[in-house]
């Protein structure tokens, strides 16, 4: 009886383990049908690290972003690529569109609203302490 309780139990197990795994397998198609993948499920391979390009603002790789790099002034290497939000963002924080690296103007079509210098008030008051 016993040996018989013996060869029962790993078939159990056996039958267990097949159904967890079709569930599982029927839940990932599932979710891949409907275009639901968790970002641990996706692999991105990459040739050669030394060929992405990074946004100089933001610092995002080209692959890492819906939005594309553009080259808007004369610099090279590094700082050659930006997102055009990135560098719109930056143009109306500093209030112009010329880089301040290559100092050429950011082309083609950035705006900047020319910042107004700021007015510090400064009041003299004297405390007495007693």
């Amino acid at each position: 009886n016993r040996a018989k309780q013996r060869t029962e139990i790993p078939s159990l197990a056996i039958l267990r383990h097949s159904s967890s795994i079709r569930k599982q397998r029927r839940e990932r198609e599932r979710k891949e049908e409907q275009g639901v993948l968790k970002m641990e499920e996706v692999v991105l391979f990459v040739d050669d690290l030394h060929k992405i390009s990074y946004c100089r603002i933001c610092h995002e790789a080209e692959f890492e972003s819906c939005k594309e790099l553009e080259a808007p002034c004369a610099c090279s290497g590094t700082a050659k690529f930006a997102h055009r939000e990135c560098i719109q963002r930056w143009c109306d924080e500093k209030g112009d569109t010329i880089c301040e690296i290559c100092l050429q103007r950011y082309e083609p079509g950035y705006t900047a609203i020319p910042k107004q210098p700021k007015k510090i008030i400064v009041q003299d008051e004297v405390i007495n302490i007693r």
